[in-house]
């Protein structure tokens, strides 16, 4: 009997030997990334985050531009805090001008937190092409839904 489970183990042990076989050839002319790359060391513990839909990029490139402007700056000098997409509980995004009347509707739009020399700037947009720079930054919405975050 023990010699039946030695042959078992032993002509295991040979059958995943030869399965592994030896490496294919490289062929050093072609250029074919690695199976695997492993992470960079300063993001390796970091989750991974959804990238921003086309509309949400829009918004964010609008927002950047925006402050790229009003501050004379470039546009690598601003960093990204956070994205937020928020349901506004009427047209003024959240940022009411005093003696403006807005429509009450929701909006659908994102809560853009930049960064720029140190200092915090926050803007509100719709979906569409409306950005507000909100100094003041009114309570967020309805319904605002952690999206991203830089």
């Amino acid at each position: 009997m023990k010699k039946i489970i030695y042959l078992l183990v032993f002509g295991g042990l040979l059958f995943l030997t030869a399965c592994g076989g030896a490496a294919a050839p490289v062929d050093s002319n072609t250029e074919e990334p690695p199976l695997s790359t492993p992470p960079p060391a300063d993001t390796a513990n970091e989750p991974e985050l959804p990238a921003p839909s086309p509309v949400e990029q829009q918004m964010i490139d609008l927002s950047l531009e925006n402050l790229s402007r009003k501050l004379n700056i470039s546009i690598e000098k601003i960093n990204i805090q956070k994205v937020t997409k928020v349901m506004w509980r009427d047209a003024s995004l959240g940022c009411p001008k005093p003696g403006v009347d807005y429509l009450r509707v929701e909006t659908p739009g994102y809560s853009i937190i930049l960064e720029a020399d140190g200092k915090t700037y926050e803007f509100h947009t719709d979906e569409a092409k409306r950005i507000t720079l909100c100094n003041n930054a009114q309570p967020k919405g309805i319904n605002p839904l952690p999206h991203w975050k830089v």
